[in-house]
């Protein structure tokens, strides 16, 4: 199904409409729900690989934090950065209470 969108003219850049809150675009869903053939569909279609939530995490730094390992490789094959993958824990005290807020794990 994802695969037939851009080809009717949707674009893999729309956010979703649930609110300013929870606005995201399809791939940070896909990877941060680890439908990892929705996400590959979205990268050959053009979606950005370093996009990112509404946080301000990106979509290789949510693939390391729920430990989707093939994920991470399939983003960086797709031209993510690796630099954006890295972990902030050790950075920012409070970037835990805001990735369970986000996500719940």
């Amino acid at each position: 199904m994802v695969e037939t969108l851009p080809a009717r003219g949707a674009s893999v850049h729309m956010k979703t409409t649930a609110g300013e809150k929870f606005s995201e675009n399809a791939l940070v869903l896909a990877v941060a729900q680890g439908h990892l053939d929705t996400a590959r569909a979205l990268l050959e279609a053009g979606a950005d690989a370093d996009s990112a939530d509404n946080k301000g995490f990106t979509v290789a730094k949510i693939a390391v934090l729920k430990k989707k390992t093939a994920m991470l490789e399939l983003l960086l094959r797709y031209g993510a950065s690796a630099a954006t993958a890295v972990d902030p824990r050790a950075l920012d005290p409070l970037w835990d209470v805001q990735w369970t807020q986000k996500y719940g794990t």
